[in-house]
């Protein structure tokens, strides 16, 4: 079987035969309210590491603060992994630098 990226919580890894795969791209999709972004930081924060960050990257228009803020009421949220291990910007559409960015911060480049 692939290698897969457990969310930590063993109930809903089960739904997803183990997890997300690893070495892939894993688009979250859904209503507003449906909570993606909550998911989303739930792989992140129990998979990333320094040496191997996780970048979220949000097309949403709420600023990364308040996302942020909401977060820190999650039991897996850990702010000192934010800029070392985690990393999240708005991906804007029609942006030429983000890529860049996002490599330059996330891979010391």
């Amino acid at each position: 079987m692939a290698e897969r990226f457990s969310s930590g919580e063993p109930r809903l890894d089960a739904v997803l035969g183990g997890g997300l795969p690893a070495n892939a791209l894993n688009m979250i999709i859904g209503p507003p309210g449906s909570g993606k972004t909550i998911l989303a930081e739930q792989f992140m924060f129990h998979n990333a590491s320094v040496e191997r960050p996780g970048i979220y990257l949000s097309t949403v228009s709420e600023p990364l603060d308040k996302i942020l803020r909401y977060g820190e009421g999650l039991d897996f949220f850990d702010v000192q992994t934010i800029g070392t291990s985690v990393f999240s910007t708005t991906w804007a559409r029609r942006s030429t630098t983000a890529a860049s960015t996002i490599s330059r911060s996330a891979f010391g480049r």
